[in-house]
């Protein structure tokens, strides 16, 4: 039988803590929106996933033209390519105006640049830095991210991107003079039609530890709830009277707790702590039992 008691304020604390997630995805580019060199910017099996990898062309002089027919073709997660490249370059390269040594990103938009957008379904709170990776099948070069922002060829080489942990975005330049067998360089990365592309990447989660006190003190819960500790005799007037086993009058059988319950304020059960057994309850001191569960 349950009995309820209020534990007020100050007996809850919920602290969180960090954990990661490994992520991987295997994107294979296609033949669809093949641009110089056979470089292309495809739809793949990832496409509607949360994650793409997208091809980004800076703009020409005069747009944009008023028609939707010359924004630069749509990349693979559904954007538009002129405006994905402005985007990009005015929302995370604000003040910049090229990768000279000075500039804090080791990095500027120029011509063309892949995009990877990874959504916040896989990054949760961000993606932690220096884990992010690149490689592409048949290139014996990564691009990996140096923990401060920067994309760099196998992690200490140059650096032709960047990333923001943040936002789940990053950017690499595009190199449309490669050679078949260098798919990856200083000048960036050369994505054909069917490459493998694996990018790897861990994402940080915040996981709440709730620890909730629970005290009981002497005067309470110290005898038992149990029915068949009674018996009911009837009385006179025909109303039951319950009284104590002999056993229980004996004073040889004592309460035991093996179940605790949390409830919000309308009575709702939000967590159920269970003994691994039965523990006695005491009679002439408080008795506190701490409960921690993860959200």
């Amino acid at each position: 039988m349950s009995v309820f008691k209020q534990i007020g304020g100050g007996n809850h604390v919920a602290e969180p803590f960090e954990v990661n997630a490994n992520h991987s995805f295997t994107w294979l580019s296609g033949s669809a929106a093949a641009g110089t060199n056979g470089q292309s910017s495809p739809t793949s099996s990832l496409s509607g996933s949360g994650f793409s990898i997208n091809l980004a062309n800076e703009p020409p002089i005069n747009y944009p033209t008023g028609t939707t027919q010359f924004l630069g073709g749509i990349s693979d997660g559904g954007f538009h390519s002129y405006p994905l490249f402005n985007s990009v370059k005015k929302y995370f390269y604000v003040g910049e105006a090229s990768a000279s040594s000075n500039n804090a990103y080791g990095f500027y938009p120029s011509g063309s640049m892949f995009v990877w957008n990874v959504g916040s379904n896989f990054t949760g709170e961000g993606i932690k830095p220096d884990t992010f990776k690149i490689e592409l099948a048949g290139s014996s070069i990564n691009i990996q991210d140096d923990g401060t922002g920067k994309l760099k060829l196998n992690k200490t080489g140059s650096v032709v991107g960047n990333i923001s942990y943040n936002h789940g975005i990053a950017t690499v330049q595009r190199n449309i003079t490669a050679s078949a067998t260098s798919f990856i360089s200083a000048d960036g990365i050369s994505i054909r039609n069917n490459v493998v592309v694996t990018s790897t990447f861990q994402s940080i989660v915040n996981i709440y530890e709730h620890t909730v006190t629970c005290k009981i003190q002497p005067s309470e819960y110290n005898v038992t709830f149990n029915p068949t500790a009674y018996t009911t005799v009837n009385s006179l007037d025909g109303l039951g009277v319950g009284n104590y086993n002999n056993y229980i009058d004996s004073g040889s059988v004592l309460p035991y707790v093996t179940t605790l319950g949390l409830y919000n304020d309308s009575n709702e059960m939000l967590a159920v702590a269970k003994l691994s057994k039965p523990i006695t309850r005491m009679k002439h001191s408080d008795q506190t039992f701490v409960i921690k569960f993860d959200e």
